[in-house]
């Protein structure tokens, strides 16, 4: 029930995220190339806090939760990508980016006090 969470939490970051940057393109704050820029940056760090936060809440087997969060992550996009015949090598490397963010913010652990 924690993947889904965190799941669900990461989606709607990056689409309050995502409405914010739309509304700064619209009115030509942002140019495309800084669009596409933040929003991919965007997306990593929804990922990289919500695998975070699943690591800290499970607490062992971290780079499993995060190899298992970005498997989560993945899999629908990847279903919807190969559906709409749109498999390229950047989205490949793309998958893997999410792959190795999601198991490092999972893995991460801060020392808090003593």
């Amino acid at each position: 029930m924690s993947y889904f969470k965190s799941y669900l939490y990461s989606i709607v970051e990056f689409i309050i995220g995502l409405f914010i940057l739309n509304i700064l393109y619209y009115f030509d704050i942002l140019s495309n190339n800084w669009f596409k820029v933040l929003e991919i940056n965007l997306i990593i760090f929804s990922i990289l806090f919500n695998s975070y936060v699943l690591g800290n809440k499970i607490n062992k087997k971290r780079l499993f939760i995060g190899l298992k969060f970005s498997l989560i992550y993945i899999i629908p996009s990847l279903i919807i990508c190969i559906i709409f015949n749109n498999f390229r090598v950047r989205v490949l490397l793309y998958y893997l980016i999410i792959i190795s963010i999601s198991i490092l913010g999972s893995s991460i652990k801060l020392k808090r006090g003593n």
